[in-house]
Formats: structure tokens, sequence, C-alpha cells
């Protein structure tokens, strides 16, 4: 079963997502738009196998869809189909400029992500 709202809802958002990433500085400027990516795909389940095809052939680089995206996505939803294209794709890669962010990708599946702190949304509140 696809996804039961527009097709092009869900490729839309992962453009604004890139346009997002190309022209920001830093992650304050375009978290909003990975927000909005994630709370659609949260809000519509039936659009999971679209979802994971346009990250998937992200990770084959076949899809537009920023790296530091994919991250975001993951360290939340930790959709094990991804994780497991992501380490097929490390370990079929001899090019660091592929490993280096699929690397990123598999991080962003653990609890404490490195990068998790780059994002408002899990920031630690400071202790004192």
């Amino acid at each position: 079963m696809g996804c039961q709202v527009s097709g092009d809802d869900l490729r839309s958002l992962f453009e604004a997502a890139q346009r997002a990433c190309d022209e920001g500085e830093s992650t304050t400027d375009f978290e909003p738009a990975f927000t909005e990516v994630l709370s659609f795909i949260e809000r519509n389940p039936t659009c999971r196998m679209d979802a994971v095809t346009q990250m998937t052939g992200r990770l084959r680089g076949t899809n537009a869809i920023p790296w530091e995206l994919l991250a975001f996505l993951m360290h939340e939803l930790r959709w094990p189909e991804v994780r497991e294209e992501a380490i097929r794709m490390i370990e079929r890669s001899q090019d660091w400029r592929t490993k280096t962010p699929l690397s990123h990708v598999v991080a962003a599946f653990e609890e404490d992500w490195p990068d998790a702190d780059m994002y408002e949304r899990w920031q630690q509140p400071p202790s004192g």
C-alpha cells in the first residue's frame, strides 16, 4: 500500500529540505525544513515505503537528499532498512567522499549520536 497523500508531497518536502540545506549556513537555518519532512513522515505512516525508496536512492547516489537530512531523520525514525542499506554502501564503496557521510548516517542511529547537539530538537538544557 502506497502513500495516501499526493505522491509529490514527500518529494516536494525533500526538495525544500535540500534547498534549505544548500542555502543555509548552519543547522539552525535548515532544521525547520528537516522537521517538516520528519513531521510529514510521522503523520503519514503509509508513506514509509515511498520515504525509504527516496532515502535509499540517496544512499545509492540517485536522489538529491542531503546527507544531513538522512542522519536527522534516522536519529528519530531508526528505520533498519535504511541503516542496512547505508552499511551495505559503506562496504561496497572505496570512495571516502561516500563512506564518510554514510558513516554519519549510520552513527545517527545511536542514542549518543555526536551530531545530535547541533540540532535544537536534541539539545540538552545547560546544567547548572
